[in-house]
């Protein structure tokens, strides 16, 4: 096992932009699923939602908060995550194995819901439905297992002084996967509307 010299620059740069492919990636899909639903449904409607090269146009716009937001996270959910597994992993036993990510991505948003429920009840003396909870919680693992996973595969790489460039297949691997499923989702369109 090889002494814990701390995050390098390229770790934070990989979970940014792991994070930045899914803060982009999720609304593009979902907006082109619900814009397939809706042309499906009235396909010679006037009325109703715009065409999605209005998206091509917001996009470079909401990109640049993208990113912001990714960093933030990556700092805020990613980094501690990836040091949580490998402080379990090195506790525990394992050592170096991928899969204390998982456990360490279960707890982390456990913890964060659970003090933004607290501070609501403190704040604002209310709390909301349990399922309201345990939704942010899934959707807070399922956003930080990608990005932790690849944050401590740049980890490994830069301790093991190999280089790491897994930024640009990252960021290239995201945009081509959301452009397919996005040809693919208006194709549908495309064809279910005729």
């Amino acid at each position: 096992m090889t002494e814990y010299k701390g995050w390098a620059w390229s770790t934070a740069a990989v979970a940014t932009a792991a994070l930045t492919v899914e803060f982009i990636g999720l609304p593009v899909i979902g907006w082109l699923a619900s814009w397939t639903v809706a042309e499906t449904a009235a396909p010679d409607s006037i009325e109703g939602g715009e065409s999605p090269a209005l998206f091509g146009f917001v996009l470079p716009f909401f990109s640049v908060f993208a990113v912001a937001a990714a960093l933030i996270g990556a700092v805020m959910l990613i980094l501690p995550t990836a040091s949580l597994a490998r402080w379990a992993g090195s506790r525990f036993g394992a050592g170096e194995a991928w899969w204390w990510v998982l456990p360490a991505a279960l707890v982390l948003p456990a913890g964060v819901v659970m003090a933004i429920g607290v501070w609501a009840w403190l704040v604002g003396d209310t709390v909301s439905a349990l399922w309201v909870y345990l939704f942010w919680w899934l959707a807070l693992t399922a956003l930080i297992i990608p990005a932790a996973l690849l944050a401590r595969l740049a980890a490994r790489r830069a301790e093991a002084g190999r280089p790491v460039r897994l930024v640009k297949k990252v960021l290239g691997g995201g945009c081509l996967g959301t452009v397919a499923f996005a040809t693919v989702l208006v194709a549908a369109a495309i064809v279910l509307g005729a």
